[in-house]
């Protein structure tokens, strides 16, 4: 696998395709798929197929001449677009579960039986599970935000913060809170 330089690599998978990705697909797809089930909690499903998109990128790339050099390792190369893939899918997954859809419906349930399970279904039961594990002020500011329905400026200003900046920052930060807290909460159980 390393008898090739990071040069190498780009040109035999320019000139000779076929071999090329068979031998950099059974190099790293084990390892790289071990890698996004421990650090993003992907199930090896999910794994496998955002390492074979990032195959398909880096092919793809090489291909239109827009990768020509490489600064790093071929393997680093290849984790840094799984991880930006890994990252785009759980960012789906969150936006999925704050569709304008669910959080009507979970606006009204939380605000007249914040914690009683009657028949909220599974997605919106990890909603409301999620958003009641974060502290203050992130479950202020995002039930604000998504539930009320409230400008950043309003926020701000019910929040008693200087600027709506603050306020932005501020949920940015607690979506990266809830973002964690979301994917622990599909951590499969040993």
């Amino acid at each position: 696998m390393n008898k090739y330089k990071n040069t190498d690599w780009l040109l035999l998978l320019r000139n000779e395709p076929n071999q090329t990705l068979k031998t950099i697909y059974c190099n790293h797809r084990k390892n790289c798929v071990a890698w996004l089930c421990k650090n993003f909690k992907c199930r090896e499903t999910e794994a496998e197929d955002i390492f074979q998109e990032a195959i398909i990128i880096l092919y793809e790339k090489v291909q239109e001449r827009k990768l020509t050099e490489l600064r790093s390792s071929l393997k680093s190369y290849l984790y840094a677009i799984s991880k930006h893939l890994a990252f785009q899918k759980h960012r789906k997954s969150i936006e999925v579960l704050f569709a304008p859809n669910s959080v009507e419906f979970l606006a009204n349930q939380w605000v007249t039986q914040q914690t009683q399970e009657t028949d909220i279904n599974n997605k919106e039961q990890q909603i409301l599970t999620v958003l009641q594990n974060l502290r203050n002020p992130c479950k202020t500011i995002l039930y604000a935000y998504y539930f009320k329905k409230m400008s950043m400026e309003e926020i701000a200003q019910m929040m008693n913060y200087k600027s709506s900046d603050v306020v932005k920052t501020q949920k940015y930060r607690c979506m990266n809170k809830l973002f964690k807290i979301f994917l622990e909460s599909k951590k499969p159980k040993d």
